[in-house]
């Protein structure tokens, strides 16, 4: 967090997808979770990246068009110390067969990229976001 300047939390409206997403600190977020684990986050010497959006190939994996298309995006991509892992945040449209398909394939991508991915519900992100990334900057300094 920068001294003495304090971040707010301001409503957009998507265009796109009619989704509310959250600005805070310049970070489009999707929910208040987001908006906890982002300022829990903040108060740490790590940096991080909200809903960062890339593209992979699929060859030489068994996942289909159907479950990625090639575009990969992640709630959290977190960095400390040469290390990165992606830290999500899953709340109830997680629990969705295609959902939970699309996930696994996205944590496999990810994975095979030397990205480990974390996952914790949306719940205990509003609930106890500072325990939350004490847990994942624990898992991410004892990353091999």
């Amino acid at each position: 967090m920068i001294a003495g300047t304090a971040l707010t939390v301001s409503e957009t409206k998507t265009e796109a997808s009619g989704n509310y997403s959250r600005e805070w600190g310049g970070l489009y977020l999707r929910s208040e979770a987001e908006v906890r684990i982002a300022e829990a986050l903040d108060r740490t010497d790590v940096l991080f990246f909200a809903n960062a959006r890339g593209r992979v190939g699929l060859q030489e994996t068994t996942i289909s068009d159907s479950q990625l298309t090639g575009r990969v995006e992640v709630d959290f991509l977190v960095f400390h110390q040469g290390k990165c892992i992606s830290l999500e945040v899953d709340s109830q449209h997680h629990l969705g067969e295609g959902q939970v398909i699309r996930d696994y394939a996205r944590d496999r991508v990810m994975l095979r990229a030397g990205v480990p991915t974390v996952r914790f519900t949306a719940r205990d992100c509003l609930e106890r976001p500072h325990d939350v990334v004490s847990e994942v900057l624990s898992i991410l300094l004892h990353k091999g």
